[in-house]
């Protein structure tokens, strides 16, 4: 008696942990695993791939908007000769943290035509900052152009006045650190939204 209990209880055993091993890989067809009765099952690759954050348009819209709302803090270190000064960790800078989560590591883009570094598109952005009005603003998702995944328009009322403006952005994207970052960003604006 024993020993059958014991082929059981085995066989229960391998049986999930084959199903655990197969349930830890993403894209496996797990169904007939449960079912075994020979009807249709259904493949969670398809399910998956479906499910996918695939960047549309509306995707940028979102992270630009986003990007453009957020405080920047910076504070620089006081410069007494003779005194070293340890500030605290002080307050989250949240425009950097969602600018270095949103885009690649290598990214680059054109403001107006000129082509530049990802420093330099952290300044530009911060420059369209200063008169970004997120309470205003109006997008509208574009058609692709010259190649570039996703196209988007955004207009608002600038802070401090009644004048509005209208910028275009485009990107491509690349799937880096298990989520899509914008790897190109393209802006075109008024030049004296970056004065």
């Amino acid at each position: 008696m024993l020993p059958r209990t014991l082929l059981t209880l085995a066989t229960t055993v391998t049986t999930a942990s084959h199903l655990f091993v197969h349930a830890a890989e993403p894209c496996v067809n797990t169904l007939p695993l449960l079912a075994q009765s020979g009807s249709r099952s259904i493949n969670t690759c398809s399910l998956t791939e479906a499910m996918a954050d695939q960047p549309t348009p509306e995707w940028l819209q979102q992270r630009l908007s986003e990007l453009l709302a957020s405080p920047y803090i910076h504070f620089t270190q006081p410069k007494v000769p003779g005194l070293h000064l340890r500030m605290g960790p002080g307050p989250i800078d949240l425009f950097s943290t969602r600018f270095t989560n949103m885009f690649t590591q290598d990214a680059k883009g054109t403001v107006n035509g000129q082509e530049m570094d990802k420093a330099a598109l952290k300044e530009h952005l911060l420059k369209l900052q200063k008169r970004y009005n997120k309470d205003s603003l109006n997008c509208t998702p574009q058609c692709s152009e010259e190649g570039h995944q996703l196209c988007t328009k955004m207009a608002w009322t600038q802070k401090d006045s009644e004048s509005e403006t209208e910028i275009k952005a485009s990107a491509t994207t690349k799937h880096e650190g298990g989520t899509y970052r914008i790897d190109t960003l393209h802006i075109d604006c008024p030049q004296h939204l970056l004065s």
